[in-house]
C-alpha cells in the first residue's frame, strides 16, 4: 500500500432502505480480509441493535462500538486501526468535522454512512458538509415500494411529528418523486 500523508474520507448516503450500511459493512469487509484494523462505530441515540450495525433485511451484521458523541471516536482510536466506519452519521453534531478531520491527519480511511435528507423531504445540514469534504461520495437509492422506481426519500407512514423516530419498515417506506405525489 503506497504512504498516505493524510488518510482517505468517504461519505455514503441516500434514503433509508438503499443499501447504505450493507455497502460500509462490504468496504470493511474487504479491509480485514486485507488485514486492515478496523472500527465500527454508531451513535448511541441508535437503539437498534444494541452494538451491532446490521442491514434492514438482518443478511448482513457487524460488532461495533456504540458512542454518546462524536469526540469519544478518538478515543477508540489504537495504533492498528486503518479504517473506521461510521454507521448513521446524520446523529452526530457538527463536531463530527473536527474528529474527522483528526482520524485524517492520522492517516485513517474513514467512511461516514447515513441518510441525506429527513423524511420531511428537508437536507440533512451535516450530510451536505461532508460530501463538500469527502474524497468520494456514494449516493444511493432504495426501489419505491409503489411502483419500483428509484426511490429518493424515506416516507414516514406513522402518525409521529418528531423529525427524528428511529426505526425500520414499521416506520418508514421508500417512494420515488411520482409516487410521492401521488400520495
Amino acid at each position: 500500500m503506497a504512504n498516505q500523508s493524510v488518510g482517505k474520507l468517504e461519505l455514503i448516503f441516500g434514503s433509508m432502505f438503499s443499501g447504505k450500511t450493507e455497502e460500509m459493512l462490504r468496504r470493511l469487509r474487504r479491509g480485514q480480509i486485507a488485514g486492515q484494523g478496523i472500527l465500527l462505530v454508531k451513535p448511541s441515540r441508535d437503539t437498534r441493535y444494541n452494538d451491532v450495525v446490521m442491514t434492514h433485511d438482518g443478511r448482513v451484521e457487524m460488532k461495533a462500538q456504540v458512542v454518546g458523541c462524536a469526540e469519544e471516536i478518538l478515543s477508540l482510536v489504537t495504533p492498528d486501526i486503518s479504517i473506521i466506519g461510521i454507521e448513521e452519521t446524520q446523529f452526530f453534531n457538527g463536531d463530527l468535522l473536527s474528529v474527522l478531520q483528526v482520524l485524517l491527519e492520522k492517516r485513517i480511511r474513514v467512511i461516514c454512512v447515513g441518510l441525506d435528507m429527513w423524511s420531511t423531504g428537508e437536507a440533512i445540514p451535516l450530510m451536505g458538509r461532508l460530501a463538500c469534504v469527502a474524497d468520494s461520495v456514494t449516493k444511493l437509492n432504495a426501489v419505491c415500494v409503489s411502483c419500483g422506481a428509484d426511490a429518493y426519500l424515506s416516507q414516514k407512514i406513522v402518525e409521529d411529528d418528531s423529525i427524528v423516530d428511529i426505526g425500520g419498515a414499521d416506520k418508514y417506506r421508500a417512494l420515488c418523486r411520482d409516487c410521492l405525489e401521488s400520495t
